[in-house]
């Protein structure tokens, strides 16, 4: 697996991320997105999401395949840079990653570490997330965040109300996560 920090989309790769978003919305319903996104839609979320790549506003990973390149999983962080009392924090919002190519196991953990460096890199030492209950947010949990926060009500998928869950977790407490995985052999990390 190839890690990328993308400066901006090309067309090939808004294709590939709303073909990965769009088979997460029509299988799990999750992420966010209730239902696959029309043509209008994608193209609205991939170009709010480039201007802000290119602005510098948010850092896009991309997770590719080594073989073909094509994108297999993203994530995006977000810092608050709008109050200097938070320069510290970022978000983490917008994963997804290839219903084929899901697990708990060493592509996951390379990937959080790609992105625990990039939170030092850009100054940043607490990571936020908040998730839907439909969403992996125990998963979350098994990489070191805490919840925070639970709120009712913080998702509509049909006529359904999910739950949703704020965790957090400082960069440090990340790498902790990660050295606790490489003693098990079966979820060695290759650093960067």
């Amino acid at each position: 697996m190839h890690f990328e920090w993308s400066k901006g989309l090309t067309e090939s790769d808004k294709i590939q991320m709303l073909a990965i978003l769009n088979a997460v919305a029509a299988n799990e319903g999750t992420n966010g997105i209730p239902r696959p996104l029309t043509t209008e839609e994608g193209a609205k979320f991939t170009a709010t999401l480039d201007r802000a790549v290119r602005n510098g506003d948010c850092h896009q990973l991309f997770a590719r395949d080594e073989k073909g390149g094509q994108i297999v999983a993203f994530a995006t962080l977000e810092q608050v840079k709008m109050n200097p009392a938070r320069a510290h924090v970022v978000d983490l919002k917008r994963m997804a990653t290839a219903p084929d190519r899901r697990g708990f196991g060493r592509f996951l953990l390379e990937g959080w570490r790609v992105i625990l460096e990039k939170c030092e890199e850009i100054g940043c030492d607490l990571i936020n997330i908040d998730v839907s209950e439909d969403g992996p947010y125990e998963m979350w949990e098994k990489l070191g965040f805490r919840v925070y926060a639970e709120i009712a009500d913080y998702a509509r998928v049909d006529d359904r109300k999910l739950n949703g869950y704020f965790l957090h977790m400082y960069v440090h407490e990340g790498y902790a996560a990660l050295e606790r995985f490489a003693r098990q052999s079966r979820y060695r990390v290759k650093a960067t």
